[in-house]
């Protein structure tokens, strides 16, 4: 009888990432197991900036992108997170990023253009902020937390980054990534 996969270590690419095995080798189990199955791991991961170095964490993991990478940030300073995204685009993934329309965001919004990454801006649904701060990473995973992708965030304040590999949450999260961007300029 097949066992379910053992959950990927954080940072492992994508092709060394375990499935689940195929719907049909779980028949003796049934349909419900059989369909739960097959969407292959879940785990999650939480990090803290105290004793974790978010941006790393981040940024090893966009590394892993194969196809799309589509974040939705408020702020947004970092120069390693940033050349992540260019990194990531060079490789031929799809970068899209929707961003704040918060001014402080315009220096690398601009140093993003020409780069393959595709940013659209965005304000919050009534006038205020779009305080997003997620990554969707191949439809598979999602970083998020409370974590703005600042020197500050990871030098100076409490904040908290979450890895999710989940391909129905990040569906979840993508559905609202793709809303976003319909929506941005």
């Amino acid at each position: 009888m097949p066992t379910a996969p053992a959950c990927p270590a954080r940072g492992a690419p994508p092709a060394a990432r375990p499935r689940a095995a195929s719907p049909a080798a779980w028949a003796p189990l049934g349909l419900a197991a059989a369909a739960l199955l097959s969407f292959g791991c879940r785990s999650s991961s939480v990090y803290f900036s105290e004793q974790d170095d978010l941006t790393a964490v981040m940024t090893d993991e966009m590394a892993t992108a194969g196809q799309t990478l589509d974040v939705a940030v408020y702020t947004f300073t970092s120069e390693p997170i940033r050349d992540a995204l260019i990194d990531a685009a060079a490789r031929g993934v799809a970068v899209r990023a929707v961003i704040d329309t918060w001014e402080a965001n315009d220096a690398i919004v601009s140093s993003l253009n020409g780069t393959g990454v595709k940013v659209k801006r965005k304000a919050g649904f009534a006038g205020g902020i779009m305080h997003n701060k997620f990554a969707v990473i191949d439809g598979q995973s999602v970083l998020t937390g409370s974590f703005n992708w600042t020197y500050a965030a990871d030098e100076q304040n409490d904040e908290n980054l979450l890895l999710l590999s989940d391909k129905a949450l990040a569906g979840q999260y993508g559905d609202e990534f793709d809303r976003l961007w319909a929506a941005a300029e």
